[in-house]
């Protein structure tokens, strides 16, 4: 197939995005860093995400653009997952859930597990098909080929269908700053409402309740905390790295 430059593309299925344009899944096992995390892959393009190619690197990866996920990096995916569109493709029609419907979405997902850049809960089962070697390994590896699970803000992306910032680097920006540092946590827990978020670069937790919190943590998931404990360590844990929590106000309706 020739593939050229600014051909416009659209995600057939959801789609990994890679940040190498070495895929990952042509190994076995898979490689991961310290924590278990497969790095190479930024997030996951949801079904109908319009891309621009940049340049062909192979007969099957792609270097690519898109305005879903913008990146000073270059971005990567395998074109099986995606077809030839016209140049005048629109962007993907997104439509922000109520409050309710988002905090519903994100409890019924509490167990689920933690996995690098997923924002698509179920995984793709279509990678078994064009990954076929992957069917012979292990039960983690599987998982995590398959893209299976949510990070922290892959949580809140797929639960608002992608109107959300994807990483924690954009959502110290988003929404409204609520200035809070200087109130009592009980004082905090009364200001705060569902789905405002406790994010500083590198993770981010949203409201569940004024005593609660859910987020997607790594080794375990998404889980729902104790407000207190959870603040107290958090604050704990910022304190000893030196870096700044921020709490902000995004949805419409709060």
């Amino acid at each position: 197939m020739i593939m050229s430059m600014n051909e416009i593309w659209i995600a057939k299925i959801p789609t990994p995005i890679f940040n190498t344009a070495e895929i990952p899944f042509n190994q076995l096992p898979l490689k991961k860093d310290a924590q278990g995390r497969l790095t190479e892959i930024e997030t996951i393009a949801f079904p109908g995400t319009r891309f621009k190619s940049v340049r062909p690197v192979n007969d099957i990866v792609l270097q690519v653009e898109t305005a879903e996920y913008p990146s000073s990096k270059p971005l990567y995916v395998d074109r099986r997952f995606l077809q030839k569109a016209p140049e005048d493709l629109q962007e993907r029609i997104k439509q922000l859930p109520s409050v309710q419907e988002i905090l519903q979405w994100m409890e019924h997902r509490v167990g689920l597990r933690y996995f690098w850049g997923g924002n698509w809960d179920v995984g793709i089962s279509e990678i078994l098909e064009l990954y076929p070697h992957l069917q012979q390994a292990n039960e983690e590896d599987q998982d995590d080929a398959l893209c299976r699970g949510l990070d922290c803000s892959g949580l809140l992306y797929q639960a608002t269908q992608g109107i959300t910032p994807r990483n924690t680097s954009e959502l110290i920006h988003f929404g409204k700053e609520l200035s809070l540092h200087h109130l009592s946590l009980g004082q905090i827990q009364a200001e705060l409402k569902p789905l405002d978020l406790l994010v500083w670069k590198g993770h981010v937790i949203l409201v569940r309740s004024p005593t609660t919190l859910i987020e997607s943590r790594i080794h375990q998931g998404v889980v729902v905390s104790d407000f207190e404990t959870r603040y107290a360590e958090v604050i704990a844990m910022l304190k000893e790295q030196n870096k700044q929590l921020y709490f902000r106000r995004w949805h419409p309706s709060s």
